[in-house]
Parts: C-alpha cells; structure tokens; sequence
C-alpha cells in the first residue's frame, strides 16, 4: 500500500468565505440522468446493465465533460469544485482525471486504480484551482481517460457529478526546498519555502496547520498559524523541517478559513536520506534511469551520485542515432545523460540496440546478415566516436533470446556473430571500451542457460573451436526473482556455463534486477507496498555481493515509469516519476539502497556468514582492514542473533540508516532480526588530523573513524601568546570528518585541541601548513631526504598523501635537471599509483633517470592541463 494517496497540484486555489459568492450547486451525468453536465460525443459510448444499475463504458477511450456555464463558467470567484466519479471496480485498469485549470490544462495525477474488487466506488478529485471556462478540446471542462493497459478491462461508470462550493477561494499555495526531489542530504538546508498568493482584491486571513508525517503517516512534527494576506498580494514563510532520523515523510499543509472550512490540503514529499558518495569509492551498484527516454537527467544524476550509485546504464537507440543510411546524428536527450554522467564521474555503460528498419523489416530485428551486422558494428563505432571517453561499456542487445526483443527469430549463433563484428570493428580504435554481450533475460533459469551455451559454443571465426570469449569482454544478464536463495544455485550454475566457455576470468555484468511494488496474482492485483520493495532490493543487492555473483549490479530502475500504482512496470523505480507534483521525490528503496552503499559501498570482499535458510549473515571487508560490515535479515520469522563485538568501534544501524542501539552482555550483541535488513558496521581504531595553509588560512581535517555519527566535536584553537583564534564545535557525519580554517599570522605556531566522547587530543601546526597534498620519498618506509639516497638504490617509493577528499585527481611531475637544464622527465597520472590506505598513493620508481642529473625534482599539480600547485613539491640537489 502506498503510504499516503498525493493529492497534489502544482497550483492550488483555497477556499474562503464570500459575501458576493454564488449559491452552491452541482451537475450529474448518468445513462439514465444528465442535469447540467454533459458528456460530449454521447453516442459512442456504449451502455450496459452492470450489477443492476446501468453504466456507461469507457473502452480504452477519453470521455470529455462540460458543465452548464450558468453554474460555472471562468470561476471568477476561485470556488472549489469537486468531481466525483462512481464506478464498479471489476478490472485492472485505472483512469485519471484532466481539467481546465487557472494554469491551462492540468492532468490530476493520483490515478484511481482498480483491484476487481467488485465493488462499488466512488472517487471525487478535489480541484482548489478549477476554472472550468471550456479551454479543453471539444470546449469542454475536464475529461476522464480509462487507457488500456495490464489487465485492462473496459471501465463502467455509473454516474459522475460536481458540486461547486458556495465559498471563494482567492489563495494559490506552493511549497519547494532547495534540494532536487526534496531529497536532504546532509549538510542540506532542511526547510520548505512556502508561498501564500492572494489572487482577489480583498484582504484574506487563513488558519494554517502544518503537519511532518512519517512513512507510516504518523505526525511527527506539526504546528499551526494564523495570518491575513493582503489583496493582490503574497505571503513566504521558511518552514524548517527538524527531522533527524533517515527516512520518508510528508510535509502536509492543511487551510481553513474563518469559520473553519476546508480550503486546501496539500502534501508534499520529502525524505532524510545518508551520503553515500565518497573519495576512493566505488559502490558496485548502478541503476537504468532511462534518460534517453527524454528524462530529466542533471538533477537526476545528482541524486543517484550522493546515494552512491555509480554506474548508469542507459540506452543509444540506432533507428534514432542513424535515421539516413550512413548519417549519424545524437538527439539532445543522448548528450544530456553522457554531459551530466561525465559531470558527476558516473560510469556509463550504453546498452547499443535496437533494430533499424533501414537494413531490415521490423524495429526489433537482430541483425542477422553480413550487410545488417557491418551496419549495426558501425553504429556503435559512431557512438563511441562522438563520445571518447564517455562510456566505459557497450553492451550488445538486449535480452535476444526472448521474442520480445528478437521479431525475427535469430539464432543464439547470429547473436554471436554480431558480438564478434561489433569487437573487431571498435577493439582497435576504442581498446578501453568494453563489449558485453546480450543481456540475456533468463539467466537464472535453464532456459537462458541453455540458449546463452548454444551462443557461447559458437565458432565464429571459422576455425573449428568456440571463441565467442576472444571477441567478448564480459556478458550480461537479467533477472526478476523474489527468492534470494537462487543466487547461489541458479548463480552458480551460470557460472558454470561461462567457466566452460572461456568466460571464467571475464566481466559478469547483472544489467537489470529489480522489485516493483505491486504483482498479479490470481487475476487481481496485489499491492507488495515501498517498504518491502526496499527492503528486498536492499537484501538482494548485499546477496549478489556476498555470493560474489558478479562485477557490478544494475538496478531497474531509477524513476517510476508512470503514475498507476496497480501497474507493475510503473512501479519499480527507486524514486517517483520526473513528472511527479514533486519531481524524483525518493521512495523508501532509494533510502535503503543509499544507506547499502554508505555501509558496503567501499567494501572489497564479500563472504556468506550464515544462511539456513531463514536466517542470513554477509560480511564485507574493505581492502585496508579498517572497515568490517555486516548485513543481518530474516525471511519468514523474526530471530534474535547473537553478534559477538570485535576490535573497535561497533555502529549498529536500520534499514534506512538510523542508529540502533541492541543489548550486550559481555561483548555480545542481541540483535532482533526481520525481513528488513540491519547492519553492523565495525571500524577500526582510527584517527587523523591534517592541516594545511591557502590564502592566509590555516584548514584542519579531521578523519575519526571510531567516533560516532552524530557525535559533537569541541574545537579550540590557540596561538602562540595562549589566546584563542579559533572556537566551535561540530557534529560528526557519516564519514566521520570535520573540516574548518582559521587565519593564520607568517610563521606563528598554534595548539589544536579537539575534543569528543571518545578522544581528547592536541595538536601542533603553524602557518606554514602542509599543503592540499604532500609527495614525499621513501626507502623501505624511511624517509630519503636527500639527493645521495635517491641515486643510491636502485628503486624508490613516490608518495602522494590527499587530505581533502573534494581533489578529484592530481598529477605528479618527476623531474632530472644537470645544471639547472631539465634532462629527464615523468608525469605520473593518479591512476598510475596504487591506493594503499585511505588518501595515501604510492608508486615505485627507477633511479635511473636521474643517473645523468645533480638535482631531482618532484612537483604535484591538480592536472596536467591547469597546474594548479598543489604543495611546495621537493627539490633535493647533489
């Protein structure tokens, strides 16, 4: 069950008392009854005896009202309408009401859905902004569409009837945070601004009550207000929103007037959702938001960053890349994901398919002849060259061996052909380029199994063997199930299928799992509900890490497709749809799967603790050893299991993040586990804290690793003559860092005191600080210092230590000078060096090159390109 029906429109009029309003009225359509309302088109409508009554019927059709004009006509006075349809509810479709509104046409966009339940129903959509002057086609005032659709069937409406209030309702209300989705990620501004418009020329007072609900609609917050708004004139408050605890809410404003009407109710979503988006991080999760639909994708691609997420796969469709034989043109919505995803250093993998009826006869044909597969293996070369550097991963077809995505019956054999034609025509031009293959639909069952080893055993060159994993650099696959168990058989068999076939040490890409919020059962619909589609995507994402089921994991999808909530392909979205009253609002699964990635996401190894077959514990590692995560969830009955405590500092959290706090008795935690996951994250003992100088200022970073979310920070600063420079105190985030700057005097020493719950420490640093970042040298972990100790052994040790987790990426310049003349030279790029702890790079380097100099020098700079210096760097002379 969605947690709270949005009746929300993007404008709304409030109703309040008046003097000169009209008397309240109202209009009825039915078969047999029309009195002031009429149904345009009336004859093509069919009617019919249903459950005694008689009905009309909506087949896939539109049906278009106008009320009398001596009832309403303009509404000049802004009274409330409501229009109120009953139906009998035998099918699955849905319907959905559109009005002629104050700001044009307007599409009501809280669907009705129908369940069969075989009853009747009444549904009366509220309209505060109604101006039912005939702006709709056929001069009508609003419409009312039943679209086919899953278990559709035609929709019999009985009657349907407004009734315009005797009151005026001059005020618009709106409401908007500063954060994309009114999603709050830490360090956000957590309020609404909310707008009160008088739209008449007489003075209006409104009561207000403001109310904060949880995902369960219990009120957490609420306040009231009192106010008059001036004529022709508006009203902005700063509502803060005071919730602390991670999650999914909704911010309600509820309007009175005077004498206590009801003049508006309006809900706006929002949520507290944990960072996820760290320095040397890399989740393993991705998600296909479908930008390339024409979605919204700079806000979009925003959020799915702060969760964690990232890796994109997103589709380049080749009917509309090359819509004239050798012509390729990019659409504005294919550069605007690839624009954004390089914005926020999100991978990209692009799913290259479909048909193009130029070189066959239907969209969905898989190339299957020499002429068909040159021309799709071009395709993707144009692709790749429009955008160098800009997507790591091409991933041949989808889902070939359902007959969805395959209208002309091509073999698994052909499918392989258009692989190898594919890689032979990119691997030289784009060798960084992955190419996966097929995105196979049943991978889980022996059915894909079975036609992905008639695909792999193919010789496509000729020669006699199978080579398919010569021309291949991983495969991908798909999979819809609700039983997380079958990642370790049905997993473990397609393993098996590709260590046969010289896919063993290849990438396994899982392109498409997900969970929607509602099934089919029995012919009816059965609503699952957000919180369990959170909380499984949540468990099956940590399973496929744990079973080391593959390499990275794609969850479909990002958004919701649609506004129907008993239609299961518009439900799997970890956020609301982009044309939602409050555009990408999160779901609780994007919560969940956010605070998966801030407890795994830097995580390396992944191993199975416990599963027997109720129970099950994963643990992951990172590959410092300074983090151990576990994930805990029960399937069919609660348990309590016991966590014995390790080494460290213990953190215990919710499905969404929250703290949670178990019983302990000698270093054994009771931990209560359900169907929603809980976690224990163990960090190791750990702190550090690192200063440099910028502009006259002294920063200081703070990195405690055994502090504790939200734990408060004192921090005081001293100068040389004991006086305080510096004064405050910070509450920790979830990574655990604080970050401030003082002013510096040249030269001047200063005490650092930071002090917390679990550690009370000073430190010393002085104005000339250390730098964003320090390079130094070593030998065998000792410091060479000098020029004799570089030419002395034959390999050194580079360094390069980051304090600010905001540089992106550096480069190191070594260089060889013979008097004062530079004589040799090495850029060393980031990605040349290997991360051995957190910020620290490493790189060993041959003292050959400075066997001809007497001065070696070392200089880091934020790129190649700009140079920024990024410390003092070192020069040491022989």
């Amino acid at each position: 069950m969605r947690y709270l029906k949005k009746a929300v429109l993007i404008t709304f009029a409030l109703c309040l008392t008046s003097a000169f309003a009209y008397a309240s009225g109202s209009a009825i359509y039915s078969p047999d009854l029309a009195t002031k309302l009429f149904l345009a088109d009336e004859s093509t409508y069919s009617v019919k005896t249903v459950s005694g009554q008689n009905a009309f019927v909506l087949d896939n059709q539109t049906a278009a009202f106008d009320v009398d004009d001596n009832l309403i006509c303009g509404n000049n006075e802004r009274k409330r309408v409501d229009v109120s349809i009953t139906y009998f509810d035998n099918g699955g479709g849905h319907f959905y009401l559109t009005y002629d509104s104050f700001s044009g046409k307007k599409v009501f966009t809280d669907y009705e859905e129908l369940y069969s339940t075989q009853q009747i129903i009444t549904r009366t959509f509220t309209l505060y902004d109604a101006k039912f002057a005939n702006g709709l086609s056929k001069s009508c005032d609003f419409t009312v569409s039943a679209p086919k659709c899953t278990r559709y069937k035609p929709l019999s409406v009985y009657k349907v009837e407004v009734k315009v209030y005797d009151a005026s309702c001059p005020i618009i209300l709106s409401a908007a945070s500063k954060s994309t989705g009114n999603i709050f990620f830490y360090g956000d501004t957590r309020a609404f601004e909310v707008s009160f418009e008088n739209m008449l020329a007489n003075d209006k007072s409104v009561n207000v009550k403001y109310e904060i609900t949880d995902v369960d609609n219990v009120v957490v917050l609420s306040a009231c207000d009192t106010f008059t708004i001036l004529a022709n004139a508006s009203k902005s408050i700063n509502y803060p929103i005071n919730v602390q605890r991670y999650g999914v809410y909704h911010f309600n404003v509820y309007l009175t007037d005077e004498s206590g009407n009801d003049i508006g109710t309006y809900s706006y979503d929002f949520s507290i959702c944990p960072n996820a988006n760290y320095e040397n991080y890399d989740s393993h999760i991705g998600v296909c938001p479908h930008f390339n639909w024409g979605r919204e994708c700079e806000n979009g691609t925003y959020i799915i960053k702060n969760a964690g997420i990232d890796h994109i796969r997103e589709g380049y469709n080749w009917a509309t890349f090359e819509q004239q034989k050798g012509v390729y043109r990019e659409t504005q919505s294919m550069t605007n994901y690839l624009d954004a995803a390089q914005k926020y250093k999100i991978d990209v993998l692009a799913l290259a398919a479909y048909g193009n009826t130029l070189y066959s006869e239907q969209s969905r044909d898989i190339p299957n002849t020499p002429e068909a597969r040159a021309a799709f293996a071009e395709y993707v070369y144009q692709m790749l060259s429009k955008n160098r550097g800009r997507i790591k991963v091409v991933e041949v077809w989808n889902e070939p061996d359902i007959e969805s995505f395959n209208s002309n019956s091509a073999t698994p054999a052909d499918c392989a052909y258009l692989v190898k034609e594919v890689y032979d025509r990119i691997h030289t031009d784009f060798p960084e380029v992955e190419v996966v293959a097929f995105a196979l639909a049943n991978a889980y069952n022996q059915t894909g199994r079975d036609w992905l080893e008639e695909a792999l055993s193919t010789d496509t060159d000729g020669d006699g063997e199978y080579d398919l994993y010569k021309y291949c650099d991983g495969i991908s696959v798909h999979h819809y199930i609700g039983a997380i168990e079958r990642i370790s058989t049905d997993g473990e068999s397609l393993k098996e299928v590709l260590g046969k076939y010289g896919f063993k040490d290849k990438k396994l890409y899982h392109t498409e799992f997900g969970y929607t919020e509602v099934v089919s059962s029995y012919g009816k619909w059965v609503q699952r509900g957000e919180e369990k589609q959170a909380a499984f995507l949540a468990k099956y994402a940590a399973a496929l890490r744990a079973y080391n089921a593959g390499d990275v994991f794609y969850i479909y999808d990002f958004s919701n497709d649609g506004f129907a909530e008993n239609q299961y392909e518009q439900n799997f979205g970890l956020v609301e749809n982009y044309q939602h009253s409050v555009p990408y609002a999160a779901k609780p699964a994007f919560i969940a799967i956010a605070n998966l990635n801030r407890v795994i996401g830097n995580c390396e190894l992944g191993s199975v603790v416990q599963n027997d077959g109720n129970l099950s514990v994963y643990k992951f590692e990172n590959k410092f050893g300074t983090k151990k995560s576990y994930v805990m969830f029960a399937e069919q009955t609660k348990v309590v299991y016991n966590f014995s405590a390790e080494d460290g500092n213990i953190v215990f959290y919710d499905m969404y993040g929250n703290n949670i706090y178990p019983e302990s008795d000698c270093g054994v935690y009771e931990i209560e586990v359900g169907s929603e996951p809980v976690y224990a994250v163990v960090y190791k003992e750990e702190e550090k804290v690192e200063t440099y100088l910028e502009n006259g200022k002294i920063t200081v970073i703070g990195k405690f690793s055994n502090g504790l979310e939200e734990e408060y920070v004192a921090a005081k600063v001293y100068d040389k003559d004991g006086k305080i420079a510096y004064l405050n105190q910070f509450e920790l985030d979830d990574s655990r860092e604080l970050k401030f700057s003082f002013r510096a005097n040249p030269k001047e020493d200063y005490d650092i005191w930071l002090g917390m719950k679990s550690l009370s420490k000073i430190y010393k640093t002085n104005a000339e600080g250390k730098g964003i970042a320090v390079i130094s040298l070593e030998k065998n972990g000792t410091a060479i210092d000098t020029f004799g100790k570089i030419t002395e052994a034959e390999t050194f040790t580079l360094c390069a230590s980051i304090f600010d987790r905001g540089l992106d990426d550096f480069v190191v310049a070594a260089a060889g000078y013979k008097d004062s003349s530079l004589n040799s030279v090495r850029i060393i790029k980031k990605s040349d060096m290997t991360l051995i702890s957190d910020g620290k790079y490493t790189l060993d380097i041959s003292s050959d090159m400075f066997e001809n100099a007497d001065t070696a020098g070392f200089y880091i700079v934020n790129s190649i390109d700009s140079i920024m210096p990024l410390d003092k760097g070192i020069k040491l002379k022989k």
